[in-house]
């Protein structure tokens, strides 16, 4: 082989390997384009009318999976006091729910994927492991933590006067069916204090009250009441403003969130029982 030869052979191989790494670095920007990026809701948390501290919750939404991760801090206290992580794939079947005190042997709950279905168990704390056979599209009830219905807002269409959703009862660790029906409206003040018009659904276990949920026109849920508990966005008030007071404009999806760092799918990716 000539020098020109070798030459042309060493030039040849150069380009096809810019090539590649150019493709490679395309295809990465693309997926990095497409994963789903996280959002921050933080919502003021009231028990018996009284503020209590913070909810707040990070969602990331994406056609393969969806990923929550919550917190749930008492007033004047920056360290959280429970925590919450939930994972969903893109046929909304639950492949993780994690809620857990955060001190010393604190005490929770864990549902994961075992064979072709789910297994919930304890956390430092006595009870035999609940497993449920192939699980469909289901929901997390957890009424220690209510950020949680933050995933419910896809599932309760506004088309429809009712919808049943199977559960997981994150106080019993079972399944059961929970019925969302929509009883018209419910108005806010909005943190400028004008009003916001959201619909509001009752959710029924067994046939009784277990609680309120409210979803704004974007289908976010802004709040929700269970028993004595309640949360409502941060900067919203539950009193309706005056009635000469002109309605805030509809605000795009997101607009009262805040960008959340990171990206839980790889962050929790690990997780196992």
């Amino acid at each position: 082989m000539s020098l020109q030869q070798r030459r042309f052979l060493l030039t040849s191989m150069a380009a096809a390997l810019v090539a590649v790494v150019s493709l490679g670095l395309a295809a990465d920007a693309r997926a990095a384009d497409a994963k789903p990026k996280p959002k921050e809701t933080r919502y003021t948390a009231r028990e018996g009318g009284k503020e209590v501290g913070v909810e707040s919750v990070r969602v990331a939404s994406g056609e393969t999976a969806t990923y929550a991760s919550g917190q749930v801090k008492k007033k004047d206290s920056k360290r959280p006091f429970l925590t919450s992580f939930l994972q969903l794939d893109g046929g909304q079947r639950i492949v993780k729910y994690r809620r857990q005190l955060e001190a010393r042997q604190g005490q929770g709950v864990f549902a994961f994927r075992h064979g072709e279905g789910l297994r919930v168990v304890t956390i430092n704390a006595d009870g035999k492991p609940i497993d449920w056979a192939a699980p469909g599209k289901a929901v997390v009830w957890d009424k220690d933590a209510l950020h949680v219905v933050a995933t419910w807002g896809d599932r309760l269409d506004p088309t429809k006067a009712s919808v049943t959703m199977v559960a997981l009862d994150a106080g019993t660790r079972r399944e059961t069916s929970l019925v969302a029906t929509r009883a018209g409206t419910r108005i806010f003040s909005g943190p400028k204090g004008g009003a916001i018009e959201t619909s509001q659904w009752d959710i029924q276990k067994a046939g009784a009250a277990l609680a309120k949920v409210y979803v704004d026109a974007t289908r976010k849920v802004v709040g929700a009441e269970a028993g004595d508990r309640s949360i409502l966005v941060a900067g919203w008030s539950w009193t309706p403003p005056a009635a000469t007071a002109a309605p805030e404009p509809a605000e795009k999806p997101g607009a009262d969130e805040v960008p959340a760092a990171g990206d839980e799918g790889e962050d929790d990716a690990g997780e196992g029982p």
